[in-house]
């Protein structure tokens, strides 16, 4: 079984072979660990490799592993690479680099309301269904077209 270090190799040398074959700089790719589900122990040892960038699914257990971050003295970029409950809108801004998976005018509204009252800009990327597969609502007003 490989360790974190064996790993994250693998990732870097799959990453720059895919960077060569397509003409793109290896520097010019973020690897973020995603750490769902993991418990910090765990991301600390790819931290103390140098990966700087972690995603999580879940605000509540992203804000433990931030704190335990601080606490060891680490300053990393947080992802939210999951889905939202508009009611945890505010934790946001702040906590999280990126936000991956911005779906709706409302959740936008909220997070914006939130990063505003702190005086920030929250990055998001926006989630659009361009196909509209199993969209319902969105189904059927696109065939009334």
């Amino acid at each position: 079984m490989s360790g974190p270090k064996e790993k994250l190799e693998g990732v870097r040398e799959r990453i720059a072979s895919a960077c060569k074959a397509s003409g793109r700089a290896a520097e010019s790719v973020t690897l973020i660990a995603v750490g769902k589900t993991k418990p910090w122990s765990e991301l600390a040892a790819f931290a103390s490799l140098g990966v700087r960038d972690f995603g999580e699914n879940y605000v509540q257990e992203a804000l433990t592993k931030q704190e335990s971050a601080r606490a060891a003295g680490l300053e990393l970029r947080w992802h939210l690479i999951g889905t939202l409950q508009s009611n945890k809108a505010k934790f946001i801004p702040g906590n999280f680099t990126l936000f991956h998976a911005l779906d709706s005018l409302s959740l936008a509204t909220k997070i914006n309301r939130a990063a505003a009252n702190q005086g920030l800009v929250q990055d998001c990327l926006i989630e659009v269904n361009v196909d509209l597969e199993g969209d319902r609502k969105s189904t059927r007003l696109n065939s009334s077209h």
